[in-house]
């Protein structure tokens, strides 16, 4: 798991370099809010190897770093459920505890 969790963050930190210090995951009726603000940078989630893929379809999900607070905060867009058949493991991926492999 170490080595996927590496390999993420080596892949997101070659399209984007940030290290957010804030994450917020975007769950139902939240998602809007990257509508409203100014994004610097979006990486879909089909483009980071090892992410699960959200089960919204039709929407844009992914990680979305706001002009508000660039480079201290990152949104996640689009929810991972333990109802599609994620293991607990697949549903925490990416939220890193470690701070020095964090995204």
């Amino acid at each position: 798991m170490l080595e996927q969790l590496q390999q993420t963050v080596k892949s997101i930190r070659s399209i984007e370099d940030f290290q957010p210090e804030i994450g917020v995951i975007l769950g139902t009726g939240l998602g809007g809010l990257v509508d409203e603000m100014e994004i610097i940078s979006a990486i879909p989630y089909e483009d980071i190897p090892h992410f699960p893929d959200s089960t919204v379809h039709g929407h844009p999900v992914g990680l979305f770093c706001p002009a508000l607070v660039a480079g201290e905060s990152l949104l996640c867009k689009g929810v991972f459920i333990i109802i599609r058949g994620y293991s607990p493991a697949e549903l925490t991926f990416p939220i890193p505890g470690d701070e020095n492999v964090g995204y």
